[in-house]
């Protein structure tokens, strides 16, 4: 018992006597940037700093000049070059959230976005690098480069050939809880599980996969629906098993699987648009006006289809009516109330559903980088586009404008064919260079 109680004495006696800064030591003394490191120094190992900034309340003379982040940050970086993160994150953080105006603060913000980019915290260290990059000075290019190169780093994750894909070239990726289903333009489909981080590859075999060249997925219920160019399959989560549908779709070659207001669309490359009833799962011809359809979109009372060599059509009251009539579309979307057709060569032309009729057309000489469109994905107040050789352009409808980035921004390739988004990650399938998932800070920076 004697032992106990003397152990209790020591451990809360022993601060109060290594620590040798007292009040009194303060008072109507001018302190110094070397003892305020000190105090900083000896007070933070005992988690006394709140008595210290009190101190700076009660005697604000005595501290009078002194720069309290250059301080903390002087302190932190004795921690962190000493591997002592811990220490150095509080630290640091203490030097960043002081209430005073001091360039060192951006000096803090640089090292927690390291010390949380160890600790795969990304989303903590996105948020601070980019607190770093609005304070650097301009003319400090030395760390502009780093803060820059750091934030490559923090934002983007690849998965690709070096992660055990077998194909380099993407055309689609579907998310379903902890799974991403990556479909391959010539590798088939791998089933990415990230809680374990294990991958399982779907290849083409006898009562398999239909074929390895996949172009789309859809996930409805417990079924994989997968179109290839060697025709329509699916998979089954809970038996593990693989079947395909017979009749025309069995051997069709698929672009597009979409599910609408309880119908899967079908759009193949030589046989139109195809449905199925989710229910009833039987499947029946659409549209066959222009055989090779690659998107579909369903906007207030009207069907939109894209085509591939004849343009765009759309479904009203029984008819089929037909814009833009030998150009040639890949996708489609809806933004703002208006439909919005990503073209091959010409960019991207606005819709208008209530007049029937083309409202604009964006393309390079509105800031894009290229007028092959691919992909296109909505974000708030934004459309992410996919284009061959151009990399991303990300319109902003606040000022109509565009901004880009490719391969020296991080992107695996400057050919990206998908563009999906899940919470604040966007996903870019590319052509010969994976998949490059880019980390957002609530997609206001992109």
């Amino acid at each position: 018992m004697k032992k106990q109680a003397l152990f209790w004495i020591i451990y809360f006696l022993f601060p109060l006597v290594m620590f040798g800064w007292k009040a009194e030591d303060v008072k109507d003394k001018k302190i110094t940037h070397k003892q305020l490191k000190e105090m900083i120094r000896e007070m933070g190992a005992i988690d006394q700093l709140k008595e210290l900034e009190r101190w700076k309340k009660v005697y604000p003379g005595s501290f009078e000049g002194l720069d309290w982040v250059q301080a903390y940050f002087e302190i932190g970086k004795e921690y962190y070059d000493k591997n002592l993160e811990m220490l150095a994150l509080k630290t640091f953080l203490k030097g960043f959230e002081w209430f005073g105006e001091s360039s060192y603060k951006t000096d803090c913000a640089f090292y927690l976005s390291k010390i949380f980019y160890k600790q795969a915290n990304r989303e903590s260290a996105l948020y601070y690098i980019n607190k770093a990059l609005v304070t650097i000075d301009s003319n400090n290019t030395e760390m502009m480069k780093l803060a820059l190169d750091l934030k490559k780093r923090i934002r983007w994750q690849y998965f690709s050939m070096f992660e055990g894909l077998p194909d380099n070239s993407i055309c689609d990726i579907e998310f379903d809880g902890d799974d991403v289903w990556i479909g391959m333009w010539t590798g088939g489909i791998a089933r990415f599980t990230r809680s374990s981080y294990t991958m399982a590859l779907f290849r083409q075999k006898s009562g398999g996969l239909i074929s390895d060249h996949v172009r789309d997925i859809e996930i409805i219920g417990r079924f994989v629906w997968v179109g290839t160019y060697g025709g329509l399959c699916r998979y089954d989560k809970m038996t593990g098993l693989w079947d395909r549908p017979y009749g025309t779709l069995k051997s069709a070659v698929i672009k597009k699987l979409k599910q609408i207001d309880g119908r899967m669309y079908a759009a193949t490359i030589g046989k139109g648009l195809f449905y199925m009833d989710i229910l009833s799962q039987q499947w029946a011809p659409f549209f066959s006006l222009a055989p090779n359809v690659t998107d579909v979109l369903h906007v207030s009372n009207k069907i939109y289809i894209a085509t591939l060599d004849n343009g765009i059509y759309f479904y009203q009251d029984g008819k089929f009516r037909q814009l833009l009539p030998g150009k040639s579309f890949k996708c489609l979307i809806e933004f703002e109330g208006k439909v919005w057709a990503g073209s091959y060569g010409e960019g991207i032309y606005i819709i208008d559903p209530l007049k029937n009729e083309v409202s604009g057309n964006l393309t390079k000489k509105n800031g894009m980088t290229s007028d092959m469109v691919e992909s296109m994905c909505v974000i708030p107040g934004k459309v992410i586009v996919g284009s061959i050789g151009g990399g991303v352009n990300v319109y902003h409808a606040d000022n109509g404008k565009f901004n880009n980035f490719s391969v020296l921004q991080g992107l695996p390739s400057p050919d990206v064919v998908e563009v999906v988004v899940e919470k604040h990650w966007v996903w870019f399938g590319t052509l010969s260079g994976g998949v490059g998932i880019l980390l957002t800070e609530n997609f206001q920076d992109i």
